[in-house]
Formats: C-alpha cells, sequence, structure tokens
C-alpha cells in the first residue's frame, strides 16, 4: 500500500472578476478514494487541475505528502490524470499511447527513435521492461487483445481503459480522473465504475475523481466530498452525507429523486408546527425565523387509510422504474409537492386523484434553518410523543 498523501490547503482561484475556489480544505489520506461531486461551475475540475499541476491557485498550497509541490510543474509531481476526453494521441496504438509517458520518463531522445532506438544492450532492456509493464496493465484491464489498434479502431469503452492503462502503468503517487465515465452510455458506465475501484485498490494510492453523478460518487468513494459554489460543503463518507448533511444544499444536491422539502415561516406559525407535525422543540431562539423540514422520499409512508399524525394528500400520478416507482402527491393544505418510493404493485394500484394519507418517522425529518445550517433535537421524538398522547 502506498503512503503518500494529498492535502490541498486554502486553495482560493478566480478568474477576473469570478471566485471559483473559496478557500478550499480537503485531505485524502494514503490509499484513500475521495470524490469531488457538485453541480456544473462549482470548481470540481479547476480543484482537480489545480491538484496536477496543470493550474496554479490564487492563495493555497498543494501538499504531496507534506511536501509542498504548488511551484512544481505537472510533469514533476508524478500524478496521473484521466481526462473526460480520454487523450489519447490518434496516430498511436494503444500499446504505444499506454507505453508513451514511460518513455518519455525513463529513454533518452535518441533511445525514443523507431529505427535506431534499441541498438545498444540498455535501451533494447528498457524497451523491453517498459512493454512488459504494458502487458501487465493491459491484462489488468483485459485490453491485451486491443493493443495494436490505434483509437478510431475502437469502442468509447476500449478507448478509457485504454487511458485508464496508461496511467496505471506510470505507478503514480495519485490518480486524478475528470469526469473519465461521463462520455460512456449507461450500462458501461456502472460495468466501468467497478474496473476504476478495482484499479484504486491495485495501485493503493489516493484516488481523486471529479464527477457531477452523485449515483457514482456513492457507489465508488471511501469518501464524497460535496462543492457548491467554489466551497466544499461537506466530505464525508456516503453514508453520512446521504443520512446526515450538514446543510440543506447538500441533503437536496444528494438524493435521486431530490429530497422534499416544506418551509415554515415562524413568524406566522406561532404554533411552531406543519400541521400535526410539530417542529424542533430546542428552536426558541429562532422563532422568528424561517425553518425548511426535509424527508427523503423513501422515508414517506402512503396508506390509503388515515392513520395518527398522517396528512391527506392526493395522487398525481406514478413514475415506473422497473424495480421501484415513485409517487407525485399534492398536499392541498399549502401546496406542497412530494414525491414518496413505493412498490410497483401499489404504485400501480393507485387512481388519479385518489385520496391518500402519508405519515413520516419523526427521527427521519431533517430540519434547517434559514441560512440552510443543520438543526438537530435531541427533544423532538418527546415533544412528538406528548401531543400525540394529548
Amino acid at each position: 500500500m502506498n503512503t503518500i498523501s494529498l492535502h490541498l490547503d486554502k486553495i482560493e482561484k478566480s478568474y477576473g472578476q469570478t471566485r471559483v475556489l473559496s478557500g478550499i480544505d480537503l485531505t485524502a489520506k494514503a490509499g484513500e478514494f475521495i470524490a469531488l461531486v457538485g453541480p456544473s461551475g462549482c470548481g470540481k475540475s479547476t480543484l482537480l487541475r489545480i491538484a496536477a499541476g496543470l493550474d496554479h491557485p490564487d492563495h493555497g498550497r498543494v501538499l504531496l505528502n507534506g511536501q509542498d509541490v504548488t511551484g512544481k510543474r505537472a510533469a514533476d509531481r508524478d500524478m496521473a490524470m484521466v481526462f473526460q476526453s480520454y487523450a489519447l494521441y490518434p496516430h498511436l496504438t494503444a500499446r504505444q499511447n499506454m507505453a508513451l509517458p514511460l518513455a518519455m520518463r525513463r529513454l533518452s531522445v535518441w533511445e525514443r527513435l523507431p529505427l535506431i532506438g534499441k541498438i545498444t544492450e540498455r535501451s533494447r532492456l528498457s524497451h523491453a521492461a517498459i512493454q512488459s509493464e504494458v502487458e501487465h496493465a493491459a491484462d489488468i484491464l483485459k485490453i491485451k487483445a486491443l493493443l495494436d489498434r490505434k483509437p478510431a479502431q475502437m469502442s468509447g469503452g476500449q478507448r478509457q481503459r485504454v487511458a485508464l492503462g496508461r496511467a496505471l502503468v506510470r505507478h503514480p503517487k495519485a490518480f486524478l480522473m475528470d469526469e473519465p465515465l461521463s462520455n460512456l452510455d449507461a450500462a458501461l458506465r456502472v460495468h466501468t465504475r467497478a474496473e476504476i475501484v478495482d484499479l484504486h485498490k491495485r495501485a493503493g494510492v489516493v484516488t481523486l475523481y471529479v464527477t457531477h453523478d452523485q449515483e457514482e460518487a456513492l457507489s465508488m468513494a471511501d469518501k464524497v466530498a460535496v462543492m457548491i459554489r467554489g466551497q466544499i460543503m461537506q466530505c464525508d463518507t456516503p453514508a453520512h452525507i446521504y443520512n446526515d448533511p450538514a446543510h440543506l444544499d447538500v441533503a437536496s444536491f444528494i438524493g435521486s429523486p431530490r429530497i422534499n422539502l416544506i418551509h415554515i415561516n415562524q413568524k406566522s406559525n406561532p404554533k411552531a408546527q406543519w400541521y400535526d407535525y410539530p417542529l424542533m422543540a430546542d428552536t426558541a431562539g429562532l422563532a422568528h425565523s424561517d425553518i425548511t423540514m426535509a424527508i427523503r422520499p423513501e422515508h414517506l409512508m402512503v396508506s390509503v387509510e388515515k392513520t395518527p399524525m398522517s396528512l391527506p394528500v392526493t395522487f398525481l400520478r406514478t413514475e415506473f422504474l422497473g424495480s421501484e416507482a415513485l409517487i407525485h402527491l399534492l398536499f392541498e393544505g399549502d401546496n406542497t409537492l412530494l414525491i414518496a418510493r413505493a412498490t410497483p404493485q401499489h404504485a400501480l394500484s393507485l387512481t388519479e386523484r385518489q385520496k391518500l394519507f402519508v405519515s413520516v418517522p419523526a427521527n427521519k425529518i431533517l430540519y434547517f434553518d434559514a441560512e440552510g445550517k443543520r438543526l438537530r433535537s435531541n427533544h423532538l421524538s418527546d415533544v412528538r410523543d406528548e401531543n400525540h398522547a394529548a
């Protein structure tokens, strides 16, 4: 296992008057896979380019195993970057594309020449060693049959494997990947995800992986860093990012379908409750502030009969997704649109404008203040139980 860590320390970057990165702090421990995820324009790719040395920060440092490499050229940082566009030389075969970074590093200018480069014993041994490493990487990625093809003779998935192989043969200190699967079809993306995770584990080095696809981020990474407006809003394990978001922006971005949001103005709601659902018990200091309740679709329980603490809703339509379905509902009390997960059998049994009831466990409701910061209460369940008993 490689013991090299990567730390991005207070990275700032602007283009003209546009602030792209605002004091980014991110640490990837040795062997850790971190996915940078966020909407387009949030600064993910810029941060990756700064880590690679392809761009320079206005302020801040890039530390590789504690050593400041901010001023070093990309070629001197020993990091391997995999691009969205594959970046393969079209006139070279897959074998030559994969061998190129090793040839540039190990061979002299004369030894790289095709006709006279193998005259000496030393150069022949160097060429043989490079080819052996290329063959080994190709075997890992199952592309040995493609080694003598040029990029135009390969599919998108095959070209991406070659690009991964070119990164693998370098034995880099870190992998930097910029949306490497965005050009692949859905089925191939799922298959290639597993290959990238396997590649990361074999290499045992830090991997920073940029994607706008949250499913990729959650399924592949050890940690997910959610970037919004040039800032990392939260960096944590996939489970914590999904179940315990620290900010409303994180809760809103992560999850498909999107989390249900219910906005409440406490100033116009002196009872501090959303219909039968009391708000947080320990927000007395926020009595005149707005609060947002957030509920994941899988936590909305839908029934045809009224149950304790349930609210009446109207069924609008169903999204059939094969193994599951999404039910679109309207709470007419305040015209709030809600989405709930359901089994296909349940969803397909419903009729348009049918009256239903929804409820949600108290511990599954997330609360956020007017600025989007997470609010937590240790007394919410007790208060709800008291109200229900009354």
